[in-house]
Parts: structure tokens; C-alpha cells; sequence
């Protein structure tokens, strides 16, 4: 009996120590160690917010987050009232990241999406980007095609494109960007209102996500 008494308090002991030492895995659970292009990232999980992130050796992944400041999004769906004001206000985002060398360059991509499809372009000052809608449809059902925005470098080549929300067409309108940096294709989203920032915009994300990169790979 004895012995069995003795045997109970060592487990207990050992359990109770157990519980004061962060194991390995709860430790390194915080973070995701994501490759992208040859790139190594090291990205807080609450960023996937319960996507199935798959780690090293990916070749594309989405992160959400609240702008301004790209902060991790409250949990859900246990604040789901703050979720909701986010998404009200427009500032519950997300971003595409993808390797560059899996995908068409810019101006390839653009000029697919354009041709056949009648765009045309608008005169006037766009922020430092030409824009080209398409023509109103008619019809019982007709559809509202997004306005169409092209960024150009000094050689006159393609580098960028937005898609962004007429007028009346969406509850919170915002534009969606796409453009290329360090071996990685973004796609990246964000009201309206800000689209006379989006120079701005698209260097947030890129400083963002350079400052979740790490030059050394952690092992195991």
C-alpha cells in the first residue's frame, strides 16, 4: 500500500512540474514559419484566424487582419461584435501573397482581363493611374462591372492593376490591388476611400510583410 502510495505522489509531483514548463510544440504553435519564393517568414497564427496555414514550402497563402495598422483581427467567434464593426467600417482585410515566378507577370494578366471585354479608358487625373470602365449594361438583370485601374512605370509598362467598386454598387466598397515585389505576387484590399492613397497602401503591405521576414531558419 505503501508503495503505491509513493508511486501516486511521484506522478503527482511530476505533473504538477510538467504543468510550470511550456512544451515545445505550445511554444512554437504561436507562430507559422511560411516560404514563399525562396523567402522565410515567420508569421503570428492569429493571422490565418482559423485557416489551415500549410507551413514551410508554400506556395501561396491569405492572411487576414485590421487596417490600418494590419493588427490581428479579434477572435472569432467570441467577439464577434468587434468583427462586425470592422467589417462595417471596412477595415477587415485580407491579403493573397503567391510566388511571382508561378504567376504571369502584370501586364500579361492586365491585358487578359482587358481583352475582349470592351474596356474603355477615362480621361482625367487618377491619382497617378489610368482608369478604364466598361459600358453599362441593359437589360432585367444588368451587370456592374468594377472600374478598372492601370499602374504604369516611366517605361509605360504595366506594373500594377486595381479593381475597385463603382458608385451604389456594393455596401462597402473597396478596391482590390494586385502587384509585384521581391518575388512575390500581392493582392491586397481596401476601402474605397483610400484610393487615393494607394501608393500608401501598397507600401504598408510590402513593409509589413518584410518585417515578418527572417533570414535564418529556425530547426527544430
Amino acid at each position: 500500500m505503501k508503495k503505491i502510495s509513493s508511486i501516486i505522489g511521484i506522478l503527482v509531483i511530476v505533473l504538477v512540474l510538467g504543468g510550470c514548463f511550456p512544451k515545445d510544440n505550445e511554444a512554437k504553435s504561436e507562430f507559422v514559419l511560411v516560404t514563399i519564393a525562396d523567402r522565410n517568414f515567420k508569421i503570428p497564427r492569429g493571422y490565418f484566424d482559423g485557416r489551415s496555414p500549410s507551413g514551410k514550402d508554400t506556395e501561396s497563402v491569405v492572411l487576414e487582419y485590421a487596417l490600418p495598422d494590419f493588427k490581428i483581427l479579434p477572435t472569432h467567434p467570441l467577439h464577434r461584435e468587434e468583427r462586425q464593426k470592422l467589417i462595417q467600417a471596412g477595415l477587415m482585410r485580407s491579403m493573397l501573397l503567391e510566388a511571382e515566378r508561378n504567376r504571369p507577370p502584370a501586364h500579361v494578366s492586365a491585358e487578359n482581363l482587358m481583352r475582349g471585354r470592351n474596356y474603355q479608358k477615362q480621361e482625367g487625373d487618377f491619382w497617378g493611374l489610368e482608369k478604364y470602365q466598361r459600358p453599362k449594361e441593359t437589360g432585367k438583370y444588368p451587370v456592374v462591372w468594377d472600374d478598372f485601374f492601370i499602374e504604369r512605370n516611366k517605361r509605360g509598362e504595366i506594373i500594377s492593376f486595381l479593381f475597385c467598386s463603382p458608385p451604389d454598387k456594393d455596401k462597402v466598397p473597396s478596391c482590390n490591388h494586385r502587384f509585384m515585389d521581391k518575388g512575390l505576387v500581392y493582392q491586397i484590399h481596401w476601402n474605397i476611400r483610400e484610393l487615393k492613397n494607394w501608393q500608401q497602401q501598397k507600401k504598408a503591405a510590402i513593409n509589413f510583410i518584410d518585417s515578418l521576414e527572417i533570414h535564418e531558419v529556425e530547426r527544430n
